[in-house]
This record gives C-alpha cells, sequence and structure tokens, in this order.
C-alpha cells in the first residue's frame, strides 16, 4: 500500500510540476467567469435566466478544457520510458504501478473541473442566486468522462507512435459531438466506431438535463462508466505485456 502510495504521489507531483498545464485551468476559469457575467449584462436570446445559463457554461467549459487537459497528462506519462524501467524494476505489480500512476492523473483534470463550477457557483452566490446542487453531481459526473477518455489515450499510447497518438487524441475530443455520432449511427457498419471512441458528451448533457429538470435516461452514462472500466482493463492488459 505505500507503495502504492508513493507512485499516486509521484505521478500527482510529476502532473502538478508541469507549469504549460496551469494555463488551461486558469483560461476555463476566467473564460466561464467572463461568460457568466456575459449572461447578466448581454442575456442574448438562451432562453433560459442568467444563472442558469451561467451554470450551463460552466459545464461545457469544464468538460472541454479537462478532457484537453487528460490528453496531454495520458500521452506524455508514456513518453519517458526512463521512468517506467526505474520503476518497474522495484517490487512492484505492474498492473499497480499503472493504476496508481492513473489516479495520479486524473486529480488535476477534477480539480480544475470542480475549480470551474464552484467558481462559478461563488460568483452566483455573490449575486443573490441559490447554490445548484447539479454543481456537485456535475463534478461526479465529468469524472466519468475524463476517466474513459484516459482510458482510451492510454490504450493508444500504448500502442501507435505518441505523437500519433496526441493527434488522433484531439480529433477525438474535437469530434466527440453529439451531431458527429448521430452522423456515425446513421451511417449503418460505421456506427460501430462508437463502441471504440470514448462518449464525451453523455456526462455533460445528462448535467444540462438535471439543471433543466429534464428526464435523464440514465442508461446511457453506465454506457460511458463500462467504457471507462473496459478501456482500463485494456490498458493494463497491454502494459503489463509491453517491452520498456
Amino acid at each position: 500500500m505505500c507503495r502504492f502510495i508513493r507512485i499516486f504521489y509521484r505521478s500527482l507531483q510529476s502532473t502538478a510540476t508541469s507549469k504549460y498545464l496551469y494555463i488551461i485551468p486558469v483560461t476555463g476559469i476566467f473564460f466561464a467567469f467572463f461568460l457568466s457575467v456575459g449572461s447578466y449584462q448581454y442575456p442574448g436570446d438562451t432562453g433560459l435566466p442568467p444563472a442558469e445559463s451561467s451554470i450551463r457554461y460552466s459545464i461545457t467549459m469544464a468538460n472541454f478544457l479537462c478532457c484537453i487537459m487528460v490528453i496531454f497528462i495520458g500521452i506524455e506519462s508514456h513518453s519517458v520510458k526512463s521512468i517506467h524501467e526505474l520503476e518497474l524494476t522495484k517490487p512492484v505489480q505492474r498492473w499497480q504501478y499503472f493504476l496508481s500512476q492513473a489516479l495520479g492523473e486524473i486529480v488535476l483534470p477534477i480539480v480544475t473541473a470542480t475549480a470551474i463550477l464552484f467558481g462559478v457557483q461563488l460568483y452566483l452566490l455573490l449575486k443573490g442566486e441559490p447554490f445548484y446542487t447539479v454543481t456537485i453531481l456535475s463534478v461526479g459526473l465529468l469524472t466519468t468522462g475524463i476517466v474513459a477518455l484516459l482510458g482510451f489515450v492510454k490504450v493508444i499510447s500504448l500502442v501507435i507512435d505518441h505523437v500519433a497518438a496526441l493527434a488522433l487524441s484531439f480529433l477525438v475530443v474535437l469530434f466527440s459531438t453529439q451531431g458527429f455520432r448521430g452522423a456515425l449511427l446513421k451511417m449503418g457498419s460505421s456506427g460501430v466506431f462508437l463502441y471504440v471512441l470514448p462518449d464525451l458528451q453523455t456526462p455533460q448533457l445528462i448535467a444540462l438535463k438535471l439543471l433543466l429538470d429534464m428526464n435523464v435516461e440514465w442508461k446511457y452514462f453506465f454506457g460511458v462508466l463500462f467504457y471507462a472500466v473496459v478501456t482500463m482493463a485494456v490498458a493494463i492488459y497491454i502494459f503489463e505485456r509491453k517491452d520498456f
């Protein structure tokens, strides 16, 4: 257990000391706050009250930016083979090393999502708005999407070149929209790609439906959860048999 915690801490420390990654959460918090203020100053034609519009912006912003962070963190961790070689020569099983490292890698994205969501919620409280419980639920929902994407990134970064893995991961995030996934479904056999690509929109859409008091079909959320478990299991299988 002590070894597990030590690897987790080292993974978290490696992620937290990357100064370039902090550009993403700072940018996210700034734009989420900017859009929240804009919801009151220029409500536009959204059809939503300013407070709900602000929460919607924060959920969308947190989901997108945290996915970008996961790509950089997940691929960078497998790009330095000397670290794996050093750690794996010590008495620790590979699956334990992999899981403890992965846990350390998701901390910063989750903290970023929490900071964006609760930062906007704090602004709303200062405006005299009520506390939205969907803020807490959104953190859990987006965390599932983060783990699903990390599982995908881990698998492809272990089997293809890191530059190609980076490009493919970015394409997955950019095209992971309901419109794109709907188009794949209409293409018949091409819809099989939906089972190998992470669904990054369902957690966000469920959070937005909860915000608007709409009916939620939780079976789609369990699909994302199942995908996260399977991809992590596949990544562990590959990692245990890979030569470093």
